[in-house]
């Protein structure tokens, strides 16, 4: 996904940094998405979530399992 113009601040940082430390790559087959290659944690899954769409985003409806069950329905339900 490619950055929105919002797109700054702390996120915009980190996934540069995480560009060039090699835990943040490039997926060859869908241009425009990334993917992390070592676990990473993160403060929030919103940061997570932010870092890899490359704009802000609510992590907790983000995210979904196989059944497409969100984090909150997961974990808030």
């Amino acid at each position: 996904i490619a950055e929105t113009d919002s797109f700054r601040g702390w996120a915009k940082t980190a996934r540069q940094t995480y560009l060039q430390q090699g835990k943040l790559a490039l997926i060859a087959e869908h241009p425009n998405s990334y993917e992390l290659v070592e676990d990473t944690l993160f403060n929030s899954p919103s940061a997570a979530a932010a870092i890899l769409a490359g704009r802000s985003i609510n992590g907790w409806r983000a995210w979904k399992d196989k059944d497409g069950k969100t984090l909150d329905e997961n974990l808030r339900g």
